[in-house]
């Protein structure tokens, strides 16, 4: 079925249009149009087609906004929602019979996404929803979670002409637009709502039934971030600001509390315990404020060093910098995760089994199941793993059959990106160039020469080891990226943490010789070890990166264990 042309037109323009569509044909592109010869299968444009996209969709908020504060769209029995409230408001049901249906009615009886794009559009994203939702509530989530590279998408509410015959399209489920719509979607993302799960409806258990047909990628939307859910981070100059006041104080007290390793041994520490917590609640908050406190006392020693200092520990600077922003950007990933965690709970709100979800028309609901026949499994398998994880591939489906807990297997934060990558990319710059010491001695051919060229050469093979990493990271899929920054950022501080405290239980027990020798000594000694665990540990992250949570699982020896250790951003589930 091809796109349908303009001689489909059917004349003028009714008058009695909604004030917000004055606009006419420069809003409306397919105003006009023969409706039923557009949608029609011989003539019209094909279903997967009918699609809308993100800009269409900031263009109806605002349509829907004018139409609620003018009464257009009004509180019903049905529906008694606030006019003003402008998060949740009005549901869909409520939407398209008083706006959708008139003002398609009035364009020719087109669907409103066909009213934007009579040509249609490729269809990149499905949408799957049920009507109950709030129009608000839908578009805010749909908008915050648009798959970057998507730019179609397909959406019953918007796609199917309301005013036409519907129960004939969607008469036999495996031909409807639905299916066709499907078939061509590259990703699916799944709205809840915070009215019931969307899954107590069997037209949306039939699309997670074709998504697991053509191993779809199936995500969760999640809402925007408010100012308001943010307000934690107004902490974060006070804190800072207090440790920048205890490092500076500390120094001039001479080093009364703290070596300068010991502030890395106790960052690192903080960061594994918010990986092993996953806290979401108050804990999650007290380990970020003692991170951000620790890396601004650690910084605020810097203030008061001498030149020498700096150029001996700008490693140690860098790593610091690293662990604070981690702990930083972590409290606004903590929300966010709050935020995701309550739509796992909208997932499951009402939702008992595939065979018990209902039908606005009980015979779907018979030619679905007959459809879906002896699949059931395999969809409640997807549903169960998308409300674990907030996403379901193929990936993560097998890996959850063989036994892996999958809760949080598709969420990263930004923080676990700085984490993962941070420290070698710091030690890398600092260890090559003419501003570290070991640096310097390499490129000067000073005695001490083989110990900075050894430090080069490692650091040219980690190099390329982080960023073959990096490009693999960009090219993954959501679940793959959230493995890959999982497992590097956990098997990087766990080296950090391991050397770091060797380092300072070895100078704390150290003989009467070993204290004797000249800091510089201790420091060519430091690099060496340094430069030897940068060499180790970064081909590790590169096998983690290539093999991802699929290939891991299926290693010969422990495999499901290490993806369970390695995989979920939480070492232990609380």
């Amino acid at each position: 079925m091809g796109a349908a042309s303009p001689s489909v037109r059917m004349g003028a323009r009714p008058g009695n249009v909604p004030a917000t569509s004055a606009g006419g044909k420069a809003v409306y592109p397919g105003w006009g149009m023969d409706g039923a010869r557009l949608h029609s299968r011989e003539h019209g444009v094909a279903p997967e087609r009918w699609c809308i996209t993100r800009q269409d969709l900031v263009f109806l908020r605002g349509e829907l906004d004018a139409a609620v504060r003018d009464g257009r769209i009004a509180p019903t029995d049905r529906d008694p929602f606030d006019p003003n409230d402008r998060t949740i408001g009005p549901c869909m049901y409520n939407v398209v019979e008083t706006y959708i249906k008139p003002l398609t009615a009035n364009a020719g009886g087109m669907s409103w996404a066909l009213m934007r794009h009579p040509e249609g559009l490729k269809c990149d994203m499905f949408l799957t929803h049920c009507w109950a939702e709030g129009a608000f509530e839908f578009i805010d989530k749909v908008l915050a979670s648009w798959r970057r590279g998507c730019r179609g998408a397909w959406c019953c509410i918007l796609a199917l002409p309301q005013n036409l015959d519907i129960g004939g399209l969607i008469h036999e489920p495996r031909d409807s637009p639905f299916a066709a719509a499907l078939r061509s979607a590259s990703h699916v993302m799944v709205v809840p709502t915070c009215k019931a799960s969307i899954y107590s409806r069997i037209w949306c258990i039939f699309e997670a039934h074709l998504a697991v047909e053509r191993d779809s990628v199936v995500f969760t939307a999640a809402p925007p971030l408010r100012l308001c859910e943010l307000r934690t981070i107004l902490a974060v100059p006070v804190i800072t600001g207090l440790g920048l006041a205890a490092g500076v104080w500390d120094v001039t007290r001479r080093y009364l509390f703290w070596a300068s390793r010991n502030f890395t041994l106790v960052l690192s520490v903080c960061f594994l315990m918010s990986l092993a917590l996953n806290a979401r609640n108050h804990a999650g908050l007290y380990i970020n404020a003692l991170g951000w406190f620790v890396g601004a006392a650690a910084i605020g020693r810097v203030c008061v060093w001498s030149r020498l200092a700096l150029e001996r520990q700008w490693t140690r600077v860098a790593l610091w910098l690293v662990f604070y922003a981690y702990f930083v950007v972590t409290e606004v990933g903590r929300v966010q995760c709050i935020a995701e965690s309550q739509m796992s709970a909208e997932l499951t709100n009402g939702y008992t089994s595939v065979t018990e979800a209902h039908a606005s028309v009980p015979a779907d609901k018979v030619r679905i199941l007959s459809d879906i026949g002896s699949n059931v499994q395999s969809v409640e398998e997807e549903i169960g793993v998308l409300i674990a994880s907030g996403m379901s591939t193929p990936t993560l489906r097998s890996v959850a059959r063989k036994g892996v807990d999958v809760r949080g297997a598709a969420y990263w934060t930004a923080g676990m990106l700085i984490m993962g990558f941070g420290p070698w990319t710091t030690f890398w710059a600092f260890a090559t160039t003419g501003d570290s010491y070991v640096g310097a001695c390499a490129w000067r051919g000073e005695n001490h020469c083989p110990v900075g060229l050894m430090t080069l050469g490692f650091s040219v093979v980690a190099a390329l080891c982080i960023l073959s990493s990096l490009f693999i990271f960009v090219r993954a899929e959501v679940d793959d990226r959230a493995f890959i920054v999982s497992s590097i950022s956990k098997i990087t501080c766990f080296a950090w943490f391991f050397w770091y405290f060797c380092f300072s239980t070895a100078d704390i027990f150290a003989s009467s010789h070993r204290r004797s020798q000249s800091p510089s000594t201790s420091w060519k000694e430091w690099w060496n070890v340094e430069a030897w665990l940068m060499l180790a540990v970064s081909p590790l992250n590169l096998l983690c990166a290539v093999l991802g949570r699929g290939g891991l699982v299926r290693a010969p020896v422990g495999g499901p264990a290490l993806v369970r250790l390695l995989g979920g951003p939480a070492l232990v589930r609380v």
